[in-house]
């Protein structure tokens, strides 16, 4: 039995917690080692989840752009802060989480409220 949720448990939570919010979000699964699938044309660094939020009628919609790390791993490749820093500086919504918790934190920074 395991006590901390490993990263397929968080991607689910998030995913789903999104998704609840209506929040446009869509896992981006990276092929094993010798694929020839499109998804092995991805930009190194490129995010778990990537989708978007729309404010309301009037506004565009902003990207989203979200890697997750389980619970306790730190280890983020410089591909992927480069992705995520670059994201953010465009106006991106882009963060690492490790948790709900993070999400609604981050999203926070962004005037948007989820609850907890």
């Amino acid at each position: 039995m395991r006590l901390k949720p490993n990263e397929e448990d968080v991607v689910k939570q998030i995913v789903q917690g999104l998704r609840v919010n209506g929040i446009a979000i869509f896992r981006e699964i990276i092929p094993r080692f010798g694929s020839v699938t499109g998804s092995d044309r991805l930009e190194a660094g490129h995010p778990d989840l990537h989708g978007w939020f729309k404010r309301g009628p009037s506004f565009a919609p902003v990207p989203v752009y979200i890697e997750v790390k389980a619970p306790g791993r730190h280890k983020k490749r410089p591909a992927q802060i480069e992705f995520i820093t670059r994201a953010k500086a465009d106006g991106c919504i882009a963060f690492f989480a490790q948790g709900w918790d993070d999400v609604v934190r981050e999203f926070h920074n962004f005037g948007i409220t989820l609850p907890n």
